[in-house]
């Protein structure tokens, strides 16, 4: 069993825990009391656990048997955990926990974060202008800055793309770098596997390659059924 303290006390709440059991990296929730109000909560992977209040989290690494603390000055507003990630964001401020290297990194100055995808081996997180991915194996946030509106992304395991309506940006962890590609007519639909990515406008359809790090356009003279974004 592992144990955190009985009360821990922050200016904006109070959150008590019990004894929190973990087995092979899962924690039982039903063992966490939250009180006087208090915004949080916790989200098992299946080589990490966090809890977290409005202000603070922590993560649980089975693999060294102990908690890593994190604190949030501006007050948690979102938490995401995979197997092997974890991140938190506040209004300015984005967090991941890596449980290789047992240490959160921080990137400071991201904005009014809109929103943060998550995979085994990648995070993405997006504001209304800049774009962020966080690489696992560097340890290390790359931005994009003055991507336009994002609008939504997609993350698989090796591969994450975010888009606006014209613009769509692919973040290949091999190099380590984003790739544009301007889409005139709009964009209408996004996929995303692990090795490729395909976006369509109403004629013409482009596909990322990792391997060459080059957008492959086809004009196709008419999508019949764009997907939903």
């Amino acid at each position: 069993q592992v144990y955190v303290p009985d009360t821990v006390t922050e200016p904006s709440c109070t959150l008590q825990l019990s004894a929190i059991s973990v087995a092979t990296g899962i924690m039982d929730t039903d063992d966490i009391t939250m009180v006087s109000g208090c915004s949080g909560g916790a989200l098992t992977g299946a080589n990490l656990a966090v809890v977290y209040d409005s202000d603070e989290i922590w993560a649980y690494n089975p693999q060294t048997d102990a908690w890593k603390r994190q604190s949030v000055v501006s007050g948690i507003l979102g938490v995401q955990i995979s197997d092997n990630l974890a991140v938190v964001y506040d209004s300015d401020s984005i967090w991941a926990y890596n449980p290789q290297l047992d240490a959160w990194k921080s990137e400071y100055g991201a904005g009014d974060i809109q929103g943060a995808r998550i995979s085994a081996n990648l995070a993405v997180v997006y504001d209304s202008n800049d774009i962020w991915a966080y690489n696992p194996q560097l340890d290390a946030w790359k931005s994009e800055y003055g991507a336009g509106d994002i609008q939504g992304a997609r993350i698989s395991a090796n591969l994450a793309v975010v888009y606006d309506s014209n613009d769509i940006w692919a973040y290949n962890p091999q190099l380590d770098a984003w790739k544009n590609q301007h889409v005139s007519d709009g964009i209408q639909g996004v996929e995303i596997s692990d090795n490729l990515a395909v976006v369509y406008d109403s004629d013409s359809i482009w596909a990322y390659n990792p391997q060459t790090d080059a957008w492959k356009r086809q004009h196709v003279g008419g999508i019949l059924c764009p997907a939903s974004l």
